[in-house]
């Protein structure tokens, strides 16, 4: 690998990082500044509220399963509150243990390469509070409720909060596929004074801040204002909440594979709020969606919503509403232009190939191949700097002292000798866009979610007996030693069998469906170089390098 080379795959990395940690920023989002929100005074010479509500502190806590449309759940009437959401037709999420992960932490147990069978996709844990309503401050409890009406698919409820809000609601299941529920919410004012402390929807879990880039666990998502924003920054949840203004389409919680996502009825005047809630010992976080119109006393306010639960693929996401795609595309990034047609592209291979592996290995050589054209000019160009390093050296050391005809000199020896100075760098980032767009979507893909191919049974998780990833580094270090390193510098030199190593690390946390992709790309790659290398031995003179 020469110096161009090299120049141009710093710069690739280090425009990625930065991109990476701009995106994060994007995504952690600035606080607009949270509503005043009032409540109302309690009054001890305040009549009572006007109904025979409940006292919710004798209602008995209970556990209610909820089912349909392939959606199983816990509803709990202790806040009123869906919980540990699953979807039975999917299996769930099996972390795999790498080799390296057990044998570094100490060999604690036997290695379980693919960890327990951990039963059904859970797209909501246990500890979550979704659908939950109240009225108030956002630390206000969602009321105890109690019910009214029950069946498997169909639940009707009814909770006082702490200032006479009565709050009865419908959840329900709309059609079979994709799953929709459906929840119709109504708000009463059952005192004799306007109510100003707002009206609230939630959807929360405990979701784990520390999560790498790589990990697929599960995040808060939002679409406000026709912007997507995933929040990662939960620091400062807990004593205020990050308030987003415009009109709210959708918000949840997702992770790469699944969601639970919530849609508004249309010309809802709501507005969204990331933010967290205490219960007990744990911290979960999601976001309050708030309705902040005075309620006048005896007056009641709706607000409808339905909420789909099920894998995140745009067709699928389309079908219930057309803002709901828009999730993917956010994962794409800037590069969703590319990313789109490349993910049409792997769909229509495994259409024909049956296989996601071999729609992976197929949708490689068929982005190589279009490439050829450009990876050619650049090999040939870096070939022809390294036969012209001798004269390049004779020509510094000769006009070391006269700049004006060290350039003169430099420039006559490229052009007599066909070479390109940028044709090493140029190809590489007219590539880039296209690169980082196919690692977003063999990233990101659920289509990937426990597809297995050959010894790997998930190419969504990482290769838990690390082959292929060690297969990988081994082939670095073959296309290291290709590389001619005669004319190199010293300090070079010796970065060059390093690198291999560095960057080999990450290859061991990548999903192994994208670690393929690198090593058939790797693999047609060394075959394009020893090609051009064979031609350059027999002929003994460089190939004219193209831009």
């Amino acid at each position: 690998m020469d110096r161009q080379t090299i120049i141009g795959f710093l710069a690739i990395l280090t425009i990625f990082y930065v991109w990476q940690v701009q995106r994060t920023r994007e995504a952690a989002g600035e606080a607009v500044g949270a509503p005043e929100i009032v409540t109302v005074e309690t009054d001890p010479a305040a009549p009572t509220p006007t109904f025979d509500a409940p006292d919710v502190s004798t209602l008995e806590v209970k556990q209610l399963p909820f089912e349909g449309c392939g959606v199983e759940a816990s509803f709990t009437t202790d806040g009123g509150v869906l919980q540990d959401i699953r979807l039975p037709a999917y299996p769930g999420h099996a972390e795999a243990q790498p080799l390296w992960s057990w044998a570094m932490s100490g060999f604690p147990r036997p290695w379980t390469p693919w960890g327990e069978d951990p039963g059904a996709e859970q797209v909501a844990t246990a500890s979550a509070a979704v659908l939950g309503v109240g009225a108030g401050l956002n630390s206000s409890p969602s009321p105890r409720v109690e019910v009214l009406s029950s069946s498997e698919s169909r639940l009707e409820v009814r909770g006082v909060t702490a200032d006479g809000i009565e709050v009865r609601r419908v959840i329900a299941t709309e059609g079979t596929e994709p799953c929709v529920l459906t929840s119709e919410v109504t708000w009463t004012n059952r005192t004799d004074a306007v109510y100003r402390g707002g009206l609230w929807v939630s959807v929360h879990d405990s979701l784990n801040p520390d999560a790498s880039y790589y990990t697929n666990a599960l995040r808060s998502y939002a679409m406000t204002d026709e912007d997507v924003e995933m929040y990662t920054s939960f620091d400062d949840l807990l004593e205020e909440p990050d308030v987003r203004e415009g009109p709210v389409q959708w918000f949840g919680l997702a992770d790469r594979y699944f969601a639970a996502l919530l849609l508004p009825q249309p010309g809802s005047t709501g507005r969204l709020q990331f933010s967290a809630r205490k219960v007990g010992e744990l911290d979960l976080f999601g976001q309050h969606f708030r309705v902040d119109t005075p309620l006048e006393a005896g007056a009641s306010h709706s607000e409808r919503f339905r909420m789909f639960v099920g894998p995140r693929k745009s067709e699928t996401l389309a079908a219930v509403d057309d803002d709901l795609p828009a999730i993917i595309a956010y994962e794409f990034g800037y590069f969703a232009a590319a990313s789109a047609p490349l993910l049409w592209l792997l769909k229509f291979l495994h259409g024909y190939l049956g296989n996601w592996g071999l729609a992976i290995i197929a949708l490689t050589v068929t982005v190589k191949t279009l490439f050829f054209p450009l990876t050619q000019g650049a090999f040939k160009s870096s070939q022809a700097m390294q036969a012209i390093q001798p004269k390049m050296k004779e020509i510094r050391e000769k006009f070391k002292d006269n700049p004006e005809e060290l350039n003169r000199a430099t420039v006559e020896l490229f052009r007599e000798n066909g070479v390109n100075p940028v044709g090493g760098c140029l190809p590489m980032l007219l590539q880039m866009p296209v690169w980082f767009a196919l690692y977003r979507v063999l990233l990101n893909s659920v289509e990937l979610y426990h597809t297995d191919f050959l010894y790997l049974r998930d190419l969504s998780e990482v290769d838990p007996y690390c082959v292929l990833p060690a297969v990988v580094v081994c082939l670095m270090l073959v296309q290291q030693r290709m590389m001619p390193t005669a004319n190199m510098d010293p300090t070079q030199a010796r970065m060059m069998q390093f690198m291999p190593l560095i960057f080999g690390l990450f290859f061991f946390a990548f999903p192994s469906g994208l670690v393929i992709y690198i090593f058939v790309n790797m693999i047609l790659t060394i075959a394009q170089q020893w090609y051009i290398r064979r031609q350059f031995e027999q002929t003994g003179t460089p190939a004219v390098a193209t831009p």
